[in-house]
């Protein structure tokens, strides 16, 4: 999804998807008319009913290597110290600039947090994406971006710690509305695959497809959390695998 963020009249752009709106001029001329999102935080993000990313190209974010790093740096003290030690000082000195220099990128803690939010969806967006372009059947589609998120989670535990953080949500109730525009992104994805499924005989017809989703994700955000909290004790990606087997076997029409 692209998203135009709207502070001090300059917009900075994420390019993600922009399938209905194909120039951002288009985009900008919304901004102005208010017929956007309502703000969040000191940002004010593109509608998520006016954006999809199903058919996104796949662009990551316009991000220069060095906010990368502070992102990443970022991710690493939410995860390892917690929200509150995410300091302009701890992070400076983890990524060995000053103060000054941290700000020039990042004007405040809370756009920090947002643009980590924003990383984490374009991870996303470009997943669906590569799903969709390829030859699948919607099971396969269903496995594939499950799949993906504990092996995504498994290449980057500090970000499964930081997205599944109910400190980082409880603090700032924009983050959960971001968050929760991720999660309808996923929803409208994976039930679509589950809808898909339905339609062509390969998922039982008789099950709810919101149902369906809840348990996919539900499980999977469990098993996640479950993970942390055991400190890796297990491995990730081969619980997951066996997890989502028995789902499909609960759920995929017997022939």
């Amino acid at each position: 999804m692209t998203h135009i963020f709207l502070r001090d009249d300059k917009f900075f752009a994420f390019k993600q998807i922009a399938s209905n709106f194909r120039d951002i001029q288009t985009l900008i001329a919304l901004n102005q008319k208010k017929e956007l999102a309502p703000k969040v935080g000191s940002v004010r993000l593109v509608s998520e009913r006016l954006l999809t990313c199903a058919n996104t190209k796949e662009d990551m974010m316009d991000i220069t290597s060095r906010q990368m790093e502070i992102l990443q740096a970022a991710i690493r003290v939410i995860a390892q110290q917690g929200y509150e030690k995410l300091t302009t000082k701890n992070l400076a000195k983890s990524i060995g600039i000053s103060d000054a220099a941290l700000y020039r990128h990042f004007s405040s803690k809370k756009e920090l947090v947002t643009m980590i939010l924003c990383y984490f969806e374009d991870i996303s967006c470009s997943v669906i994406h590569r799903i969709n372009s390829q030859n699948l059947n919607p099971l396969e589609k269903l496995s594939h971006f499950v799949m993906d998120r504990y092996k995504l989670f498994t290449r980057d535990p500090d970000l499964a710690m930081v997205m599944f953080s109910e400190e980082l949500f409880k603090n700032d109730h924009s983050f959960e509305e971001q968050l929760l525009s991720i999660m309808h992104i996923h929803r409208n994805e994976v039930m679509g695959y589950i809808r898909e499924g339905q339609s062509m005989g390969l998922i039982c017809s008789e099950l709810n497809p919101l149902h369906i989703f809840r348990m996919v994700v539900g499980s999977m955000r469990l098993l996640v959390s479950q993970w942390n909290m055991s400190k890796h004790a297990f491995d990730l990606v081969e619980e997951g695998r066996s997890l989502l087997n028995t789902i499909i076997k609960l759920i995929e029409v017997q022939k």
